[in-house]
């Protein structure tokens, strides 16, 4: 399978932190085209270990990058807090007084990992 990054005529490169980055990249070969597979996604297990995640309860103003920003350094992450708490519709906010899972960065680096090699 070829990601994006592994286009030669694709000038722009996305970093490994990406959500872009889990999506197989493929040609129409009658329009020569580049098409996402946008059905695939990362899923968590419902009762994922305690020891991989931290909780956090939501304050007001945050959103999804600044939560990012907070537990990854990284806004780009902002993707695996809302996978990690079943989030349908990241356009919505998060809500003050929630209580999220927040996936700790060493097994973010570790799903990262696994998803450039998959």
């Amino acid at each position: 399978m070829v990601k994006q990054n592994d286009l030669s005529d694709v000038t722009y490169k996305l970093s490994p932190q990406n959500y872009e980055n889990i999506f197989n990249v493929y040609e129409d070969e009658e329009t020569e085209f580049y098409l996402y597979n946008l059905l695939r996604t990362v899923n968590f297990p419902t009762d994922l270990d305690p020891t991989k995640y931290t909780n956090y309860i939501v304050q007001n103003g945050d959103t999804w990058t600044l939560l990012a920003w907070k537990h990854y350094r990284n806004i780009k992450l902002w993707w695996v807090i809302v996978r990690a708490n079943e989030i349908d519709d990241a356009t919505e906010q998060p809500i003050a007084g929630t209580e999220l899972k927040i996936i700790k960065p060493t097994t973010v680096r570790s799903l990262l990992n696994f998803l450039k090699n998959e």
